[in-house]
């Protein structure tokens, strides 16, 4: 399976065979880390494989991602940068990019607090690693490191992203990674799960969004 934003970061997709809903469980020879040495090259390289457009650009708005921001949120911190790796550790296979941010006015969700938020974009797949458990393993270590990152003071009890609508697989994967719709805006689900489930550093009063909403 692999999971598909466009440049913008408006999309998430999911480009497989009619079982591609169907979480798979990472294989022994996918893991995912944070990106080092010339691994981040390696990731735009696989987004420019994925989406078109120029490696430079897709390495310029890794490492800077307000060149790739949208109308949804406005970044507040430098990203980290996620990759899968194949068995030997040499290859990168799938790329993600998670960034902590401000939710903006276009995102149409009430009362979600004025805390920053994780937020998950630039994500793909290698086409000769999917069906391996990849984007399971990459959204797993962005949903460890935000919490790992950002604490105390800095914390973040929420992490969102887009999925464009008539996307079904993708949104069946993202229900199943425990996020829930919490509204419809220019094509997108707008999605979000709590980083505060059975972790003891999310204090009640910390955790301010309201109960996931159907999409409007």
């Amino acid at each position: 399976c692999v999971v598909v934003a466009t440049a913008s970061g408006f999309r998430a997709g999911l480009r497989a065979g009619p079982a591609a809903a169907r979480l798979s469980p990472p294989v022994a020879a996918i893991a995912s880390r944070e990106a080092v040495d010339r691994e981040d090259w390696q990731a735009a390289e696989l987004l420019h494989e994925t989406f078109g457009g120029a490696t430079l650009f897709y390495y310029g708005s890794l490492r800077v991602p307000s060149l790739n921001a949208n109308v949804f949120f406005k970044p507040v911190n430098e990203p980290a940068i996620g990759v899968a790796y194949n068995e030997d550790g040499d290859s990168v296979v799938g790329v993600a990019q998670l960034i902590r941010a401000e939710l903006r006015p276009a995102i149409g969700v009430p009362n979600v607090g004025s805390r920053p938020v994780a937020y998950v974009q630039s994500v793909a797949v290698a086409e000769s690693a999917r069906r391996q458990g990849v984007a399971r393993s990459l959204m797993d270590w962005c949903i460890k490191n935000a919490k790992e990152r950002w604490r105390g003071e800095a914390a973040t009890t929420e992490m969102w992203l887009a999925v464009a609508v008539e996307n079904a697989p993708a949104l069946a994967l993202y229900e199943a990674l425990g996020f829930t719709r919490r509204n419809v805006a220019m094509g997108n689900v707008l999605m979000s799960r709590s980083l505060c489930e059975d972790d003891d550093d999310c204090d009640d009063d910390m955790a301010t969004a309201p109960s996931a909403s159907s999409p409007t």
